[in-house]
């Protein structure tokens, strides 16, 4: 991380926008100190109430997210929602891109009559036809006065209201990529933006719930996928082990992310003996090595190079596997500074006519944060029952 104000380190709370001084004198002895300026309310349900006041821009422009994913040259709508904390406030949103980039139309004027009015407007906005990451930044032009503030708050009961105002821009990621328009079925577990992020990319995804899963005729789906922690939250999956294992031994696909060994609901995730540990690699520019490299997850339909390994974000993996039966098939090794190298982060076996894979790489951070890379070796994870051996 970047921080520009090295004094802002450490500290859990905002500096008071407004604060008010008091001077006291006693004799000789001058004191001042600081109070802050607060607004005070009372709730029939919650008594007192106190928040700090803030200082805001007149106006600011909240994006949906932080990363637009391009799999294609196709043109994708980028929506801005502006917020004037000012009354009468007009003037241009005008975008800034990369050259390659073209947004449409140039700007769009917006009037905002009353404090805490809401407007959304939206851009077209066409990747180039190279892959690629780039910025994109929203401005705010009124009366000759450019603003580029977003708006982000934190409401929590046992805190105090903390606001702050990051720049308003977008990460833009082109990927160069190869995928089926395949169905995915998706057993959510603690909670992660997978399934968000394989639909941005043309992907038709279903969330299974329980009754889903065991009234459901799994065969519609191409590949089924747990998310972080299923196995650990998802208390019927234990008795919906079977039913997995024959979509698997049936030809499909079954993906299972990180899960911690201690609570698992069943003895097995896979069709094979495995056992998870406590392994991980925390350093997100440790080098991933091919254990094979000639492997079809390396190969197809994206062939997989170190470079698909750079700009990932706050760590490469955790909780890799330990302990696996050797039907199972290993494909990268690595390790943080130091220690051993680790080659359970991503375990694949065949089934009867389908493929199992566990992979406890960090898919639930990269795929979010936008990663070109991981984007690509998680489709070719899903693609894995469509490799024909050529």
């Amino acid at each position: 991380f970047t921080i520009l104000d090295q004094q802002k380190i450490g500290k859990a709370e905002n500096d008071f926008s407004i604060p008010v001084n008091i001077y006291v004198s006693y004799g000789s002895v001058d004191l001042v100190f600081s109070i802050p300026l607060r607004y005070r309310w009372n709730d029939r349900v919650d008594g007192e109430h106190y928040r700090p006041f803030e200082v805001c821009p007149p106006v600011i422009a909240n994006l949906n997210g932080k990363v637009a994913i391009f799999p294609d040259e196709k043109t994708k709508n980028i929506r801005i929602k502006l917020k004037s904390f000012s009354p009468n406030i007009s003037g241009e949103v005008h975008l800034q891109t990369d050259g390659n980039w073209k947004d449409s139309p140039y700007s769009i004027p917006f009037s905002l009559k009353n404090k805490y009015d809401e407007q959304t407007y939206s851009f077209k906005i066409t990747p180039p036809k190279n892959s690629g990451v780039s910025m994109l930044n929203v401005e705010l032009n009124i009366d000759g006065k450019t603003y580029n503030k977003s708006f982000v708050e934190i409401l929590h009961a046992h805190i105090k209201p903390q606001v702050y105002f990051p720049e308003s821009k977008i990460s833009l990621v082109k990927l160069d990529i190869k995928k089926f328009d395949d169905k995915i079925g998706y057993i959510m577990g603690s909670g992660d933006d997978v399934p968000e992020c394989l639909q941005n990319i043309g992907y038709d995804v279903t969330l299974l719930n329980d009754e889903m899963i065991e009234e459901t005729d799994l065969s519609q789906y191409h590949a089924i996928i747990a998310g972080i922690r299923a196995y650990n939250t998802r208390e019927r999956l234990k008795f919906d082990q079977t039913k997995l294992m024959e979509f698997v031994k049936n030809g499909g696909t079954f993906i299972v992310q990180y899960n911690v060994q201690s609570g698992l609901q069943t003895e097995n995730i896979g069709p094979y003996p495995f056992k998870l540990g406590s392994g991980r690699i925390t350093v997100e520019e440790a080098p991933l090595n091919f254990v094979n490299p000639e492997h079809q997850l390396l190969n197809f339909p994206n062939q997989i190079t170190s470079t698909d390994f750079e700009n990932w974000v706050q760590e490469r993996g955790l909780y890799f596997a330990d302990k696996w039966d050797e039907k199972y098939e290993t494909i990268f090794s690595g390790h943080d500074p130091g220690e051993k190298d680790l080659t359970g982060g991503t375990l694949f076996t065949h089934y009867g006519k389908g493929i199992f894979i566990f992979s406890g790489l960090a898919w639930f951070r990269q795929l979010p944060a936008g990663v070109p890379g991981a984007y690509r070796l998680f489709v070719n994870m899903i693609s894995a029952g469509k490799y024909d051996g050529k």
